[in-house]
Formats: structure tokens, sequence, C-alpha cells
């Protein structure tokens, strides 16, 4: 709440309907101020292309962060959004710019269209997630490489790992420790990963399997705080195992 904030919407257009499936953060080495944001453009760049090659979904515009008495684009939002919008490299002939703001702990999310030459408040809705992508991360060439990278530093971390497909298509990679390791919760010995549809751009969900009760504990970490492209399942991980 301190520092402005941003990042690119992504998504598709279809039928005069735009469908954003996707908000990113700054980027990881995105400089923020309490008046200002530097976003990390080649971070931004890459999870972009990254989304394009395994689901073909597009860049849509730009959200970011207003003082709650600014609740509208200022001119330098808009003279930004024109150049992209008259930019022949950037598709569609209006951009998203919607702009958030918050007070007192409220989050407020405007959706505004820039058009050529100008702009206009515009109405949105919440759809579910689900039936929004085509197909799954590990089905495009850099998915699969990405699942091979994952694999292998997995192994190189000491752990013996294995690769389910859940009925849903997505992948849980499954990490077993070296060793027991002792939880206040039995032995945990086991450490799944659940990567969702569009990973790595969403983050895993992790949990601990405890195989004497057979239950599994949902886990925090750091590492998945600040998770980001360049993060991996391997550092999730040695952030768990127990010592050798």
């Amino acid at each position: 709440p301190d520092r402005e904030t941003g990042g690119i919407l992504v998504g598709y257009r279809q039928a005069g309907t735009i469908t954003i499936t996707h908000a990113t953060g700054p980027g990881t080495n995105a400089v923020r101020t309490p008046v200002t944001v530097s976003k990390d453009t080649p971070y931004l760049q890459r999870a972009l292309d990254y989304l394009f090659h395994c689901f073909r979904v597009n860049y849509l515009g730009v959200w970011h962060q207003h003082p709650p008495d600014m609740p509208n684009p200022s001119q330098g939002d808009l003279h930004s959004a024109w150049q992209d919008v008259t930019d022949p490299e950037v598709p569609g002939d209006d951009l998203l710019i919607p702009v958030c703001t918050q007070r007192a702990g409220t989050i407020q999310v405007i959706p505004y269209l820039a058009q050529r030459g100008g702009y206009s408040r515009v109405e949105w809705q919440t759809v579910p997630f689900t039936g929004l992508l085509n197909g799954q991360w590990y089905e495009c060439p850099q998915g699969r490489q990405r699942a091979a990278q994952e694999m292998e530093a997995l192994q190189s971390a000491g752990a013996r790992v294995d690769v389910i497909r859940t009925e849903d298509g997505t992948y849980n990679f499954r990490a077993t420790f070296p060793q027991t390791a002792s939880s206040g919760r039995g032995h945990a010995q086991l450490l799944v990963f659940g990567c969702p549809q569009d990973y790595p751009v969403t983050a895993p969900e992790v949990a601990l399997y405890d195989a004497s009760t057979g239950e599994f504990f949902p886990v925090s970490m750091t590492g998945l705080a600040s998770w980001g492209l360049d993060s991996t399942l391997a550092s999730l991980y040695r952030e768990l195992a127990p010592p050798a």
C-alpha cells in the first residue's frame, strides 16, 4: 500500500469480447516508489512470450495503482496507451487500462478502455478461469523443456521424483526426501507440487504427504511468496528438505 505497483493484462479477443486470463505484477526487478512504478519490462515480455506460445493469449493492456483521490487515468497513462494503440506490433485497436485504488484496506479496480485519441469507462464481469485456456503448460515446447529442467534440478537436489498426471490434466511432481523428515504431524516423507495449467506463470501448490496418516498438509514458504518465472521446484524442495 505504500508503494505504487502495476503490471500487464493478458488474454484474448473473440466475437467483440475481451477476456483477461492473466494480470501480472510489475516483475521481479521492478522499481517501486510511493509515487511511481517502473516495470521490469524484460521479465514481463518473457511471461507474455511464454503464455502466447503455450496458450495463444496476447497482450491486452496495463493495470496500475493510483492514489484514492485519483481514480482516473492520468494524461501520462493515456499518452502511453495511445502510443500502444497506434503501434502496429500491438494487437487490437484499443487497450485496457484499469486503475486500482486502495482506501482503508478496500481495493477498487476501475476498468477503462483507451482508443485512438480517447478513452471510456467500461463494464466487466468475473468469469470462472476453468475453460479459458486451451491445453496445459507441458504440452508446448517451452513447457516440455521446463518440465525436464525441473526433473533434473530436483534430482540434483537429492530427491527421487515421480510425475503424476491428474484427472484434470495438471501435473503433480512428487519429490521423496532421501530420509524421513520428522515433522510435528508424524513423518512427512513426500513433498507434492501441484502445477497449475499455466505453470510457472502461476506458482505451484505445495503439500507435505504424511505416510503414517495418509494425509496431505498444505505448506507456505518464502519461495512461494516470492515466486517468479525463474523460481524452481528444486528451490522449494531445498527450503523444506531435512538436513542430510
